[in-house]
């Protein structure tokens, strides 16, 4: 769609559907086709009377990392086109760190973190210098190393740092080896 339109605040996912439906003048048939579901599943939507386990449903069947990673470059690219962005910066740097958040212990993610003590998991994240998060992701604490140069290769957004800007995970042997070998 090149339309881009935000639901109004008090609107419901029914009548928003239907609003850009009638804007777009695509008939509910042209809708379900479009988005892969059935045309009753559309019309309960539109009418408000989906419950949360069917929305479920289409959530396992439809929803997948791929479109998830295509959503967010989408979103991204939009970001970049906006003038506040080029004000802050040019998109050719950007910041990685990452956040310990407590898990449970037995949780296939979750290890003890000597500095922070605790089990639990990193929140590592890139943001570029304009301010938007390129990539974020959920990792075992103790692996961030890797994800610093990693986080380049994932983002396929229009926004493409040739720097990073890293705490003390970034300066280490490893680091610098991977950059070396690729050529950063």
């Amino acid at each position: 769609m090149d339309t881009f339109k935000a639901p109004l605040p008090i609107e419901s996912l029914g009548d928003y559907i239907k609003r850009l439906r009638v804007d777009l003048k695509m008939s509910q048939n042209d809708v379900a086709r479009v988005a892969g579901i059935h045309i009753y599943s559309l019309l309960k939507i539109e009418r408000g009377i989906v419950t949360a386990k069917e929305l479920g449903f289409v959530n396992r069947r439809h929803v997948t990392i791929d479109k998830l990673n295509a959503a967010l470059v989408d979103i991204i690219n939009r970001y970049n086109i906006l003038n506040l962005p080029g004000v802050w910066g040019e998109g050719k740097s950007a910041a990685a760190d990452g956040t310990k958040y407590e898990l449970y212990e037995e949780n296939l993610l979750s290890e003890y973190h000597m500095r922070y003590g605790g089990y639990g998991g990193i929140a590592y994240h890139h943001v570029s210098d304009t301010y938007v998060a390129l990539i974020s992701q959920f990792i075992s604490c103790g692996t961030s190393e890797a994800y610093i140069i990693e986080g380049l290769y994932k983002n396929l957004s229009d926004i493409q740092p040739d720097t990073i800007h890293a705490d003390t995970h970034g300066q280490s042997t490893p680091v610098e080896s991977i950059s070396t070998y690729a050529g950063n």
